[in-house]
């Protein structure tokens, strides 16, 4: 996947004891997305997205609402990477989670 298909939308904080879907815009790169999809990575590049994702992510229009955050540790930072299908090409987005309390 080249650099063009990818972006990077920073660092958040999230408590440890919150529940939080966010909303990632992919209609920069054209207006028919599908296909959302969400995974989430601790901090040795392990998929925990079983267990701290819940739910399946959604669109809203170009924007992909992601499944629920949950249950992370504090002090952890996490990878969360979305993906969507735009104008029939893959695209990708990621950013940074991390733990609080």
């Amino acid at each position: 996947m080249s650099d063009e298909n990818k972006r990077y939308w920073g660092e958040i904080t999230q408590g440890v004891n919150e529940v939080i879907s966010y909303t990632v815009k992919f209609g920069k790169w054209g207006t028919a997305v599908s296909s959302p999809t969400n995974y989430l990575y601790d901090s040795l590049d392990n998929d925990v997205s079983s267990t701290k994702l819940t739910g399946s992510a959604s669109m809203s229009d170009t924007d992909v609402i992601t499944s629920s955050v949950t249950g992370l540790i504090e002090g952890e930072t996490y990878r969360f990477l979305q993906r969507a299908t735009v104008d029939g090409q893959t695209m990708e987005a990621w950013g940074y989670v991390i733990g609080e309390n």
